[in-house]
């Protein structure tokens, strides 16, 4: 893990306990997102284990091999992907920001909005409620 020190040394100073400080809260943001999103696969590898069984759920990874799966689940595999597809974007977008020290209300609320529009879609998504 690399330290405020270590980071200063390959020119991200983070400068003043205040800028240390200001800038640790979207890159915790960005952590919990990207948690959030690892951890979005564990609702639907359930609900195989539920009507597969354990061992057949661990064998085939995708829906495509045309065994049983609920639809809430089928809509949270789409939600997962959807939100791995668009991760990448915001990772990029949260480092740049990070590396040219730009910390604003604005650039922490967008990242705290992402999160809740990530974990909204999820749910909204995977329990199917018409938009």
């Amino acid at each position: 893990m690399p330290t405020a020190r270590s980071l200063a040394a390959i020119g991200w100073g983070l400068g003043t306990s205040r800028l240390k400080h200001t800038y640790q809260r979207p890159a915790w943001r960005l952590a919990v997102t990207v948690l959030m999103t690892a951890f979005l696969w564990v609702p639907y590898f359930l609900d195989r284990v539920a009507t597969r069984g354990l061992w057949p759920a661990l064998q085939g990874t995708t829906p495509e091999h045309g065994q049983e799966q609920s639809a809430w689940a089928l809509r949270a595999i789409r939600a997962h992907q959807n939100a791995v597809e668009n991760l990448a974007i915001f990772v990029a977008a949260v480092l740049v920001a990070y590396a040219l020290q730009i910390s604003t209300p604005v650039t922490r609320a967008a990242v705290a909005v992402y999160f809740v529009a990530r974990l909204t879609h999820y749910i909204v998504y995977t329990l199917g409620v018409p938009l």
